[in-house]
């Protein structure tokens, strides 16, 4: 039996229009090639449960292809598990704020 992953999400507080103001990144389409790419990847340490994380050396590859979500206040922005994500240093001068939700269905 497949454990489900809750969809993981925020609600923007704060306008983040722009890369390196402390916005979200996400490695857009990588939901469609998780499966392979996490079998066919270099082994590392192991982790408990199912926590795949990215390694700066080993999957330089996929830290290169993230991209900036920029997002109005007000938005909602849902991403999969599968989808590798981050949210980035904020190098401008003005906070982000965001209500982080999962949501999982009944």
């Amino acid at each position: 039996l497949a454990k489900f992953r809750p969809v993981q999400g925020f609600v923007a507080l704060t306008d983040c229009l722009e890369p390196n103001h402390g916005g979200f990144e996400c490695c857009r389409g990588f939901h469609r090639y998780f499966s392979k790419w996490k079998h066919e990847r270099p082994k590392g340490p192991k982790y408990q449960g199912a926590f795949t994380p990215i390694r700066p050396v080993e999957d330089a590859d996929v830290l290169e292809r993230l991209s900036h979500v920029p997002c109005k206040a007000g938005s909602l922005v849902l991403w999969d598990y599968r989808l590798p994500h981050a949210s980035t240093r904020n190098m401008g001068n003005i906070p982000r704020e965001v209500i982080y939700i999962s949501l999982l269905p009944r």
